[in-house]
């Protein structure tokens, strides 16, 4: 016979098996079912059960403070539903379904399972995933305007972390209940909550605890012709524990005719675990006026959460479906969905505090409401959005994936945004295309993107009124695969204070981004045009840095990068000189071994590429920034650093009516990194300046202009970029103005910054040689392509160098200026006739190249190295200074002449300077070396004339007159690469004058030790002397000494080397 005991125990066991497989919650098994009997007033005020079914008093009053449980039918989704002609629920009772609803693993919107978590029941939106990837949160289901669906239960675990189980520790759901008074009146002073409850953890057995996600909320429909209390109505979804995921809130709706209500309502997501749950609907309508409200409210939970979805019954995308509510509120993280294409939703006013997203894949329009968007709008690709005709997005943010119509203004405030993606458009256009019939305004710290970086296609922007940044605004642009890059139209382009446009390259095409103002553009002091980076990144790109052991080389663009320790090549020069749209190359990696192996990604990256079209004034005070960056290092697992090449500097393209402003445009080549390695300190090579082209009409700008290679590293700097200035003096062309060639004045620049290459490399013939800029034009074909060149000017300035670099190209050069410390370097031909007498850069003239100077020539504290052919200076030429030289090799002629004989037609004045004539390195000279002045040589004011003999047949110099005065010098050298060797002969053809404290000297410049016709024994101890007029003295320990040998009559052989010393104590 049972005891009271025995009773106990029972019922104990009951509801601990419950908890067990349904999940812990106000899971109330045995209490009495509550009487309700139809067709009279009814009264409860003792806790009892209410079932799922139908339930038709008159009256029903809940009060005593009663807790009365609602109940749910789990295998048929069956809710409560109450018919009445008045509902009253006291202050202090409450209609409990709290978990009542589907239990763990079950359910439309059940969580899922895996390894040691479950995700979160889904209803009003999706269930927050737990942390196992498996587990992701339970899908959104029911219906926002008719809410009769239950709460799905959080996942379970599955697995074998430790051994092989199945555990159901998922929370239950929320049940849901209608309570229907369409004529009488429903008051709620009391509570009705229809919330999903927590997962539960477990011990796994081996130092691991498993969670289960939590349920999600259920549903209330109130359907009243008076609706009044101050109670509490929830169907919020359950919390989430440890690494399951939280339950979604359900679903509620009020219908009322008149209403007093003063009391809360939630249908927030559950928060906690490893994802918040999404908030559920509240769906209010006034059956008066039809005016409805939606609110999404997530009551400010401090994580990101998912949305809830906007869904009726069936849930098909196949079936139209519209919404359209009178008002929306949307506040506290409570975001919301419209899921599908073909539905579409409508309203004309909606707010929010700024903390929420409206997101669409359907028609969603909120042409009707008020200008100031408090809620962040999202059109999803196949979704359209339309906004009224001037919006602004205040510490808000509109993403465009879609269609977006309507709109014509956009103004962006505070910290808010606007994205336009490649896969949307303005309505009516192909994707991509964006045009909007007014203004953009970027103020505070708004921010406004254009991000075509997800397709394949084209992407155009276009404001037919201003845009205007100011404050700390950004606006950044990524260039599109196709249609050339991004184009960018406005009719006015500001830019105030320290705001920011930012432009990126597209790495797969190389496109950068163009920007087209109709009328005037004006870039204020302290901001910023920036794509620093914004090209290929390491060990990319046309002119990618080759990889290195210790210091990878630097990246090439406008001219080669620098080379780094360890690496044995460089980043080769590309682009145009004229029309400048390629991005700058990455600086390459290191590869090592020693340490650990490394294959590191360290090169710094290229800088990006714009191109500027301006109708009117373009007023430039800011910075616009297209430069490389620098490498980084790299340290394995010893002492030692490694670095990156730099990258090199970008391109930028101005064109424009009037070019005015004291700012600064650049795009110079990231540094390089040194290095610390064994043998020695070392480091990485410098990324190449890009390349920068100026179109305009007329100018008054007074800013920096930079296209200099990256320094900073112990190895090479970067070699240098161009800068090309081109004075249209022609009516503007807009938007398709490339370069008019008959136009009046063009000007190319190369600014080294002042960055002396520090490490040099040698020709043949002793000239240190650096890495110029290229004069490149598309396409190259360099080798068979014939192409030709003029420029006005040309300025080489702070070691600013320049190479023509194909022998088919010709460049022609109305005037030239530098500080002389430039090189213009040419493997074609360049012609400076029209320059003038003077010199201000150095030229450099490789054997397939030609040089042409103007007939009088002045080589005036720079030098010109001729191994080609050189033409002009026929009258005078003059080297003067203490740093004017003129080396003559043996590779080299005058136009003309066979190879190694130059002639000149005038004079040669040598003040100061060096005039060197050097055969030595060259063989193929059978009638030997000739340099011939037909009018006099004058030597003066420490000047110097030094002249080797060449292999075959030596070296005549020849003149008019010769006259070599106090202070002056000729040396002489012999050449002694044959056995009897070869020397130098001077013909004057007039008087020749040597003065007082002159000297012509070829001391030393014979044959070397232990060399030539008579050159003396080794000794022991002393070695025997050479001989030539008469044998040389013996030396003690020697046998012989050096022979006698020569001409009495016709003296030309060179002096022999002496003996050295042989001994074996």
């Amino acid at each position: 016979m049972p005891t009271a005991r025995n009773f106990a125990r029972f019922r104990f066991l009951r509801i601990f098996v419950a908890v067990l497989c349904l999940g812990f919650g106000p899971f109330l098994a045995d209490a009495a079912p509550c009487v309700i009997t139809d067709g009279t007033s009814v009264t409860l005020s003792a806790a009892c059960e209410i079932g799922a079914g139908t339930y038709n008093p008159t009256r029903l009053v809940i009060t005593n403070s009663a807790v009365i449980t609602v109940q749910a039918n789990t295998a048929t989704g069956a809710s409560v539903l109450i018919n009445t002609d008045a509902f009253v629920l006291d202050a202090g009772a409450s209609l409990n379904g709290v978990g009542q609803g589907y239990p763990c693993w079950t359910g439309p919107g059940l969580g899922a399972k895996g390894p040691q978590s479950g995700g979160g029941g889904g209803h009003g939106g999706y269930g927050g995933a737990a942390s196992d990837s498996a587990a992701v949160g339970g899908v959104a289901y029911g219906n926002t305007l008719q809410p009769v669906a239950i709460g799905s239960g959080g996942g379970g675990e599955q697995g074998s972390l430790c051994s092989t189980y199945n555990w159901c520790d998922g929370g239950r759901g929320g049940a849901a209940i209608r309570i229907f008074s369409p004529a009488g009146s429903v008051n709620i002073s009391g509570s009705i909550l229809m919330e999903g409850v927590a997962g539960t953890s477990r011990s796994l057995g081996c130092s691991t605890t498993a969670y289960g996600g939590s349920g999600s909320g259920g549903s209330v429909w109130i359907s009243a012709a008076s609706f009044s209390g101050n109670g509490r109505i929830s169907v919020a979804g359950g919390n989430g524990l440890g690494l399951g995921g939280s339950g979604a809130g359900g679903r509620m709706a009020l219908y009322y005719t008149t209403s007093s209500w003063t009391g809360t309502l939630s249908a927030r997501g559950g928060y906690g675990g490893n994802q918040n749950g999404a908030p559920g609907t509240i769906f209010m309508k006034n059956n008066t006026d039809s005016t409805t409200l939606l609110l999404v409210d997530n009551e400010g939970n401090a994580l990101v959460s998912r949305p809830a979805f906007l869904l009726s019954d069936p849930d098909t995308s196949a079936i139209p479906v519209s919404f359209s509510f009178t008002k929306m509120v949307m506040r506290n993280r409570g975001d919301l969905f419209l899921p599908y294409v073909a539905w579409s939703l409508t309203t004309s006013d909606l707010s929010g505090d700024t903390t929420t997203t409206l997101s669409t894949t359907g028609s969603t329009d909120l042409s009707g409401c008020v200008t100031l968007m408090t809620v962040s709008t999202t059109v999803n690709a196949g979704g359209l959005l339309t906004l009224p005709y001037n919006v602004v997005y205040r510490a808000t943010n509109l993403a465009v994936y879609g269609n977006l119509a309507r709109v014509r203004n956009i103004t962006l405030e505070l910290a808010g945004s606007a994205n336009l993606y490649g896969t949307g458009s303005t309505y009516g256009l192909a994707a991509g295309l964006y045009v909007f019939d007014d203004s953009l305004t970027v103020k505070d710290t708004a921010t406004f993107l254009v991000d075509p970086r997800t397709t394949t296609g084209q992407m155009n922007v276009t404001f037919r009124g201003a845009v205007t940044a100011s404050n700390t605004a950004g606006i950044t642009v990524y260039a599109a695969q196709g249609g050339g890059g991004t184009q960018f139209f406005c009719s006015s382009f500001t830019m105030t204070h320290t705001s920011t446009f930012a432009v990126v390259g597209h790495l797969t095409t190389g496109t950068g981004v163009s920007v087209y103002v109709d009328n005037n553009a004006t870039t204020a002091l302290g901001t910023v045009i920036t794509g620093e980076g914004g090209g290929y990144g390491g060990r990319a790109g046309p002119g990618v840095g080759p990889n290195g052991f210790y210091g990878a080389s630097g990246g090439g663009h406008g001219g080669p990068g620098g080379i780094g320790q360890g690496a044995s090549t460089t980043g080769i020069a590309y682009g145009n000189v004229f029309r400048p749209v390629a991005l700058g190359s990455g600086g390459g990696g290191n590869v090592h071994a020693n340490c650990g192996t490394i294959n590191a990604n360290t090169g710094g990256s290229g800088g990006a590429a714009l191109r500027v079209v301006v109708g009117g004034t373009f007023s430039h005070s800011g910075t616009i920034d297209m430069d490389g960056t620098i490498g980084t290092s790299v340290g394995p697992s010893c002492t030692y650093t490694w670095a990156g090449g730099g990258g090199s500097g970008g391109s930028v393209w101005i064109d424009t009516g009037v070019w005015t402003g004291t700012g600064l445009v650049t795009a110079s080549g990231g540094a390089g990194r040194p290095t610390t390695m064994v043998a020695a300190a070392g480091g990485s090579g410098g990324g190449s300046g890009g390349r920068i082209a100026v179109y305009y009409n007329s100018s008054t700008y007074s800013g920096t202009i930079l296209a200099q290679g990256g320094g900073g590293s112990a190895m090479e700097y970067g070699g240098r970029g161009t800068i090309y200035l081109y004075d249209k003096s022609a009516s503007f062309s807009h938007t398709i103005y490339l370069y008019d060639k008959s136009a009046s004045f063009s000007h190319l620049m190369v600014n080294g910054g002042g960055l002396q290459t520090n490490t040099y490399w040698t020709d043949a013939g002793g000239v240190s040689l650096s890495r110029p800029a290229w004069i490149l034009n598309d396409p190259v074909n360099g080798a068979t392509t014939p192409q030709s060149f003029t420029f006005s000017r040309i300025t080489l300035l702070n070691y600013g160098d320049v190479l023509l670099p194909y022998a088919l190209w010709d460049m022609t050069v109305q005037s030239v200026d530098g500080d002389q410390t430039g090189v213009l370097f040419t493997i074609g031909t360049t012609d400076l006739t029209p320059c003038g007498s003077v010199l201000p850069m150095s030229v450099y003239v490789y054997p397939t190249g030609t040089f042409v100077l103007a007939p009088v020539m002045d080589v005036r504290g720079v030098y010109v190295a001729v191994h080609g052919t050189l033409s002009g200076a026929q009258q005078n030429l003059t080297i003067s200074q203490t740093t004017g030289k003129m080396w003559l090799f043996g590779d080299g002629k005058t136009l003309g002449a066979p190879v190694s004989q130059y002639n000149f037609g005038g004079s040669l004045t040598v003040s100061q300077g060096i005039l060197l004539i050097d055969p030595r390195s060259a063989t193929a000279m059978p009638a030997g070396t000739w340099v011939t002045f037909a009018g006099p040589a004058l030597v003066q004011t420490a000047g110097q004339i030094q002249i080797f003999a060449s292999q075959t047949n030596g070296t005549v110099f020849s003149s008019g007159n010769f006259t070599l005065n106090s202070g002056s010098s000729v040396t002489i050298g012999g050449n002694t690469a044959t056995a009897t060797g070869q020397s130098v002969t001077m013909v004057v053809a007039g008087a020749m004058t040597t003065a007082t404290g002159t000297t012509i000297t070829g001391n030393g410049q014979g044959f070397g030790g232990r060399t030539g016709v008579g050159n003396g024994p080794n000794g022991f101890y002393g070695a025997s002397g050479g001989g030539h007029g008469g044998p040389g003295g013996i030396g003690q320990g020697a046998s012989t000494t050096g022979i006698a040998y020569g001409n009495t009559f016709r003296p030309t052989s060179l002096g022999s080397g002496g003996g050295g010393n042989i001994h074996s104590n």
